[in-house]
């Protein structure tokens, strides 16, 4: 071959030969990118999916610290005078003395557990949300506790008749030998309080569990 014919072939082959470099060129930028995309939406995930679970985790913990601290309030031994509104005019023409006065304490504790009521609304949601994204095992250790929470109830209601005029003595007689551990029930009563020992103790576990799920 000629130095001639030698021009000619790379004159006539270098455009192919540059036209298929460019494909491969872009091909491969193609490709990168593709590979970059995949990795970057799989941190986007992971970044989605952390910040679920903090969002997540941080308002149940908050909700299950206002839930605690409504129960302790329901448990507070004492009662101001402010909490424990009149009954309307109407209202105390047909009371007592002793009527008027269960009328405030009746409607005091009544306020004090609507706050209790109010923040499960916000941790039933919550709930919900961490069985989707999680397991039922929050769901499962909130059962536990909300036998705590009943206990309360029951003795909170069983210490409301025993106060009220509203009921003859004999209606009463059933609850007299309870007296002792509704007021353990229902009085907080410091470091040697049982209740409030195991409604922590259940409470801790829930908290200690979600906290887990801060980490991820």
């Amino acid at each position: 071959m000629t130095a001639s014919d030698l021009y000619e072939f790379i004159k006539l082959t270098l455009p192919e030969i540059m036209g298929a470099l460019k494909d491969t060129i872009v091909t491969g930028a193609a490709l990168t990118g593709a590979i970059i995309a995949f990795k970057g939406l799989g941190t986007w995930k992971k970044q989605i999916n952390g910040q679920a679970n903090y969002n997540l985790s941080k308002n149940l913990l908050i909700n299950l610290f206002k839930y605690r601290d409504a129960v302790n309030d329901v448990r507070n031994p004492f009662m101001s005078s402010q909490e424990m509104p009149q009954p309307s005019e109407e209202e105390s023409k047909k009371l007592n003395d002793d009527g008027v006065r269960y009328h405030g304490l009746y409607k005091a504790y009544e306020n004090r557990w609507n706050r209790v009521v109010e923040v499960k609304t916000d941790i039933y949601a919550n709930l919900i949300e961490a069985e989707a994204l999680w397991d039922n095992q929050l769901s499962d250790m909130w059962k536990v506790l909300q036998r705590q929470e009943k206990k309360l109830l029951i003795s909170l209601k069983n210490y409301l008749i025993l106060r009220s005029p509203h009921y003859e003595k004999f209606d009463k007689e059933h609850l007299q030998d309870k007296q002792h551990q509704i007021h353990d029930d229902i009085f907080d009563a410091g470091d040697e309080d049982v209740f409030k020992k195991q409604f922590e103790s259940e409470l801790s576990n829930m908290t200690s569990y979600i906290r887990t799920k801060l980490k991820h």
